[in-house]
């Protein structure tokens, strides 16, 4: 990204400088500017320093509107640019007994690698510990479900594969519907617990981070959001029967990593 960033910044000033060189030389301009700041012996009013920008802009537009197109551009595509998807998990979840469906996750793991891991991890099992088997503890209605307590399933406990939590990434990253989110805790520090945001919230946003996003699954969760008391419990156990990762093979069909099984390399 700061490559990105050094390379749009020295195209833009780059043009702009080539631009106003060029305009310099023309004739009118040179007269001008030996009137102005040769035969002149009081300093530059800022008038004429306003002026004598105008006349570069009439005479040589085209370095100015390429600089607001690069520098407009880059900030766009900040803007508008989405998480390359590196990983994807999946969750079967029930409800007391009766499979309701399947949830796939695609991870940012090229943005929040650490906290991505982590994830991936908790959903293979790899440490021996892990989301399969844990709980949907709270719910939001038509706005979250949230998950990820692997020690005792009330929501108030969590943990990491690098110790009870650690320090993500960044907090400050854009969230929506689809987005899967670790809740961060004390000190902005994240552990297991993370929810599947069901839209766009000021509670959510502020307080988690973006670790992926739904890629399959997000009606199941909106009839989820839907089975909860006044308190936001679940009205049923609803847990993660199963879960893992989806890996690639070279055919391009997907192969099912399941809690508790190592990645064949």
């Amino acid at each position: 990204m700061q490559s990105i960033t050094a390379f749009a910044a020295r195209r833009a000033f780059g043009a702009l400088r080539n631009g106003l060189q060029s305009s310099f030389q023309k004739p009118h301009l040179l007269q001008t500017q030996k009137r102005t700041m040769f035969n002149d012996p009081n300093h530059i009013s800022v008038d004429d320093f306003q002026a004598r920008i105008l006349r570069v802009f009439k005479a040589n537009p085209l370095p100015f509107y390429s600089t607001v197109v690069v520098v407009g551009g880059f900030f766009i595509y900040i803007v508008v640019k989405t998480p390359d998807i590196t990983d994807k998990v999946y969750f079967d979840i029930e409800s007391d007994g009766q499979p309701l469906g399947r949830v796939v996750v695609g991870l940012f793991g090229d943005d929040v690698p650490r906290t991505a891991e982590n994830f991936k991890q908790l959903t293979t099992g790899a440490r021996g510990f892990g989301y399969s088997g844990s709980p949907i503890f709270h719910i939001i209605r038509n706005y979250a479900v949230l998950a990820g307590d692997v020690m005792r399933g009330s929501g108030h406990t969590g943990y990491s594969i690098y110790g009870p939590s650690f320090s993500c990434e960044s907090k400050m990253t854009k969230t929506e519907r689809g987005s899967v989110v670790m809740l961060l805790g004390d000190n902005d520090k994240v552990d297991s617990r993370f929810g599947f945001c069901l839209m766009e919230g000021p509670s959510l946003k502020d307080n988690s981070i973006a670790v992926g996003r739904v890629l399959e699954g997000l009606e199941l969760l909106d009839k989820l959001s839907l089975q909860a008391d006044q308190s936001g419990k679940p009205r049923r156990l609803t847990i993660f029967r199963e879960c893992g990762l989806l890996p690639s093979d070279t055919s391009g069909k997907n192969l099912e990593l399941r809690a508790g099984e190592e990645t064949v390399q």
